[in-house]
């Protein structure tokens, strides 16, 4: 069932991108927030 547009598309794979980038940010090396 294809009801999402091609821009709707696009920010879905631009939304898990950021997910997975953001996933790999080491917490750890920051400095205390």
């Amino acid at each position: 069932m294809e009801i999402a547009t091609e821009e709707e598309k696009a920010l879905l794979a631009a939304w898990k991108k950021y997910r997975v980038l953001l996933n790999r940010v080491d917490t750890s090396t920051a400095p205390d927030i």
